[in-house]
């Protein structure tokens, strides 16, 4: 029988938290708060996001409230892993 794991529970499983407030040199976008609301992607799953995002492109955009990102924060650090300059889309 194999065994389960629940996240943060296992020694070998870890992911690595960085602060949601990051901004990147290339976009130059931080998080807003709000997004903090729904989790982030486990490393399984951003890897096959980035994957997707490569193969198919950025069909999404990144959604931005007072120039933070609101929605797609997961899509922004796979464009940015990828060295692909995403597309927002901008709310007041």
């Amino acid at each position: 029988m194999e065994k389960a794991y629940k996240m943060g529970t296992d020694n070998n499983y870890r992911l690595k938290k960085k602060p949601l407030g990051r901004s990147d040199k290339k976009f130059d976008i931080k998080f807003h708060p709000l997004a903090g609301i729904f989790p982030m992607m486990n490393a399984e799953e951003f890897e096959g996001l980035k994957s997707d995002i490569e193969t198919h492109g950025l069909l999404e955009p990144i959604w931005t409230y007072n120039g933070k990102i609101i929605d797609g924060r997961n899509r922004y650090l796979a464009c940015q892993k990828l060295g692909i300059k995403p597309k927002f889309k901008i709310e007041p």
